[in-house]
């Protein structure tokens, strides 16, 4: 897909386009795609609106009882993602992660590690279907 002129980074959401403009200072800077002219906009939405990913990712080790599950959320909130995490009854984690194809692609490697009491010997991610936006909850 070819990404419009002044946008250099994206990450789409659905409801929320957000991309990475450059401003005359060439820093770059966070911006809205709704801000954007309407052709810039309209182009971009048609070609982007699908780069949503959605992963189920379980997560073994000595990952239970050691603040896992409130670091993934707070790492998940962090990257921009949607979804949710709980504890497995066999020691296991469970993460469930939705949004842009890079964000969780780092989600991951740092599932892979863990908060600092945690040892992480293994990580599994499986596609997953799409729930929709709604924040990064932990579940019983």
């Amino acid at each position: 897909c070819r990404v419009p002129a002044g946008i250099s980074q994206y990450c789409t959401h659905p409801g929320q386009l957000v991309a990475m403009t450059s401003e005359t200072t060439g820093l770059q800077s966070p911006g809205i795609v709704d801000t954007l002219p309407n052709s810039v906009r309209d182009s971009f939405s048609e070609h982007h609106m699908d780069h949503i990913v959605a992963k189920r990712v379980v997560v073994s080790g000595l990952v239970q009882g050691v603040g896992f599950r409130f670091w993934a959320r707070s790492a998940a909130l962090g990257l921009g993602l949607d979804g949710w995490v709980r504890n497995l009854p066999d020691g296991r984690v469970e993460v469930r992660i939705s949004g842009c194809p890079d964000s969780v692609e780092s989600m991951i490697e740092l599932l892979g590690t863990g908060p600092s009491h945690a040892r992480v010997s293994g990580v599994e991610s499986y596609p997953a279907e799409y729930d929709g936006p709604g924040g990064f909850e932990i579940r019983l």
